[in-house]
Parts: C-alpha cells; structure tokens; sequence
C-alpha cells in the first residue's frame, strides 16, 4: 500500500499480507497516526479494500474522497510513485514477497531522492521545510 502526501511528494509504504477492508483500515491508520494533525483529506479509489473508510475519516479526523470510476489520472501522484516503486520491485515479481525492510529502504530511497518539482530537493527535504513554515507560521 503507498500514500503519498500530495503536496511534498513524501510516501509512505505498508505491505499488506491481504487486501480486505479491515487490514486496508489498520495498516492506512498505522501509517497515517504520526501525520494525523496535518492529513486534510485522502482521495481512493473504488476498491473494496475502502470500505472502512468511516473509521479513517473518523480515527485520522480527517475527509475521504473517491476518485471516479476508470478516471486513474485523479489519483495521478500516487499511480506516478506506484511506478517509481516498480525501478525498485519489477512487475514480475510479486510484491507480496518483499519483506518490511526492503519495504523501508524503498521508502527512503524514494523519500531522499530529488525531484525536478521541487527544484532538486527530495520529498523528505521538503516535507521538513513544509513543518517548519507551519510551526512558524502556526496553520495547519
């Protein structure tokens, strides 16, 4: 599972041994907890792997929005790091296979690299200088 903040391109994996509701649930709560004060929406797909969205929305006070049927390119950063992880995983192999800390060294890898639309800082660079203007400026 990948979620990646929107605006700072940080990601965060989890491997999910079955794709059901309620381990979709718990793994995005486990992932998201850490971040909760500064997570203001998180847009799915139409999985059924979703269907606890209610307890996201409700655990993470937070607002869940379903991208439209067949429309992927409304969930375009999160199926461009889907790729960007694949350099990493390729297609052949099953993902489930990976264990957690090859998982983790993916996400580094992926969070400490540069990215043109940040001016060649990485995620991780400016994801801290986001919380850093927000603890200055006091808005979440």
């Amino acid at each position: 599972m990948t979620l990646v903040e929107r605006k700072t391109g940080l990601v965060l994996i989890g491997r999910l041994n079955q794709r059901t509701a309620s381990e979709t649930r718990d793994m995005i709560i486990k992932l998201l907890t850490p971040f909760e004060k500064m997570v203001k929406s998180i847009t799915f797909d139409n999985g059924t792997e979703f269907n606890y969205h209610h307890a996201i929305e409700y655990y993470l006070n937070t607002t869940v929005y379903f991208a439209e049927p067949y429309k992927s390119w409304q969930r375009g950063t999160n199926e461009n790091t889907n790729g960007l992880i694949r350099q990493f995983i390729p297609k052949s192999a099953a993902i489930s296979l990976v264990d957690d800390k090859q998982i983790k060294k993916i996400q580094y890898l992926l969070n400490t690299r540069p990215r043109k639309r940040h001016k060649f800082k990485s995620p991780a660079d400016f994801y801290s200088k986001e919380l850093r203007r927000i603890a200055l400026h006091g808005v979440i």
